[in-house]
């Protein structure tokens, strides 16, 4: 994950790079010589630093997550998905997929309440995802809220967040496509 931020955001991932070598010395410092290799005395101390096997262990189970995208098909509906959430960062969206893979339109409870009049309903599942400037903050999906007495009506991009948003005709968009056509095949690419 590190490695992606740094190719995307060189200069923000060179500080995620230099935080996660020094959060692997800082847990170095609290290993053990008598816990296997791996372990630490996290369980001893309240600070519960972490070990180097847990760091690991997280990005396996991240890389895990990710590989489920091996077919053109599972990754245009990750497309599709991460499309959906234009208001967050790609990433954020795919947090939001790895944790609930059917959310529709995700906001804080905060939001949830001065923008659309809504509650959380009972058993609400938070989710998480990156906060601009901050470590984390908890969103919600639009199933998992009630309105209020007096709630507007959700917007159309809450209720169908893939229709689109420009008038055009039909007369328009088949000139769009047959120019898209045209391209394509002056380029090289095989149309099917």
């Amino acid at each position: 994950l590190i490695s992606w931020i740094q190719i995307v955001e060189p200069g923000r991932g060179h500080r995620y790079a230099e935080d996660w070598a020094r959060a692997i010395r800082h847990s170095r410092l609290y290993a053990s010589p008598d816990l296997a290799l791996g372990e630490s005395i996290a369980a001893l101390s309240p600070v519960n630093p972490p070990t180097e096997s847990a760091a690991k262990q997280s990005i396996d189970d991240l890389i895990v997550a990710g590989v489920r995208y091996r077919s053109t098909v599972e990754y245009l509906e990750l497309l599709r998905f991460i499309e959906r959430f234009h208001h967050y960062a790609p990433f954020n969206a795919m947090l939001v997929n790895l944790q609930r893979p059917g959310a529709r339109y995700v906001l804080t409870r905060s939001d949830w309440r001065s923008q659309y009049k809504r509650v959380l309903a009972p058993g609400a599942q938070s989710l998480v995802i990156l906060q601009p400037r901050g470590p984390y903050m908890v969103v919600y999906d639009v199933g998992d809220t009630e309105p209020m007495p007096g709630a507007p009506r959700l917007p159309r991009e809450v209720t169908d967040p893939l229709a689109a948003r420009t008038p055009s005709t039909p007369r328009a968009v088949a000139d769009i496509w047959s120019r898209t056509i045209d391209n394509a095949i002056r380029d090289g690419i095989r149309v099917s």
